[in-house]
């Protein structure tokens, strides 16, 4: 008999492989997008700032931008899956919840998937990124894109929880994945260097996937720094969770719909 993590588990993969856009998104954006970048972007070489390289790298634009890329479709597609799983679950969720199940075990079972989709749709980046770059450290790559997928991951569901429509959540993670990165991006922003960058959700991601682009280091600190950001998301992603999906909130949400 499964268990009811492994059930809750089940139930939120079945919902990203019905999410077709989503999964349309990964099989054809990010190679495409990919590819645009590198053939639009002049390779004009570009200072890029890192804590752990002395003196700063110097990268070929359409090269580097391409990593920036890499980390803003994954950033922007796995929280766009886990906002519009979570939300479009909500009514669901609040039904298992009254009839006994564990809304730890629910959530547990929806960081599963993050999890799982966040991980195939990094490696699958990576693959499309070599196909351009001669990666000096591929899971060093992935590890990156990972950490940065997981973090917006927790923002969707966070704000899947917060936001009242599809329309508010979709707009929210758009401009906020795109200020992460682009402040990031030297090519476009005068920014990219100073400390206020490094607060950013997507920071020690896109410091671990250039990094693992360029050079044969691993930058640790920076890795801990992104599964940090993803900890504190879920984590919020988990109280807001809760909130809406204990029974009693769950029970006035259901006699409060119109019959």
């Amino acid at each position: 008999m499964p268990s009811r993590f492994s059930v809750a588990a089940h139930f939120a993969l079945l919902e990203h492989a019905r999410n077709r856009l989503g999964l349309c998104m990964i099989v054809g954006f990010i190679p495409l997008w990919l590819t645009l970048e590198q053939v639009v972007i002049p390779a004009d070489a570009v200072t890029f700032v890192s804590r752990h390289h002395q003196p700063p790298l110097r990268i070929p634009g359409n090269d580097l931008t391409l990593v920036v890329a890499a980390v803003n479709t994954v950033t922007l597609i796995i929280g766009f899956m886990m906002f519009t799983v979570t939300y479009r679950g909500r009514h669901f969720d609040g039904r298992l919840v009254r009839s006994g199940f564990p809304h730890g075990r629910l959530f547990a079972g929806k960081m599963a998937a993050l999890i799982v989709i966040a991980a195939c749709t990094a490696g699958y980046t990576t693959a499309v990124m070599a196909m351009y770059l001669d990666l000096r450290s591929p899971w060093t790559v992935a590890l990156g894109l990972l950490g940065a997928g997981l973090a917006y991951g927790g923002l969707g569901m966070t704000l899947a929880s917060l936001l009242p429509g599809e329309l508010e959540g979709m707009f929210a993670i758009i401009m906020v994945s795109l200020v992460d990165v682009g402040l990031q991006n030297p090519m476009f922003s005068p920014a990219a260097g100073r400390l206020l960058v490094t607060f950013l959700p997507a920071y020690g991601g896109m410091q671990t996937a250039v990094s693992g682009s360029f050079t044969p280091r691993i930058p640790v600190t920076d890795l801990l720094v992104e599964l940090a950001w993803a900890g504190g998301l879920a984590t919020a992603g988990l109280l807001f969770f809760w909130a809406r999906a204990k029974p009693r909130a769950a029970r006035r949400r259901y006699e409060e719909r119109p019959s």
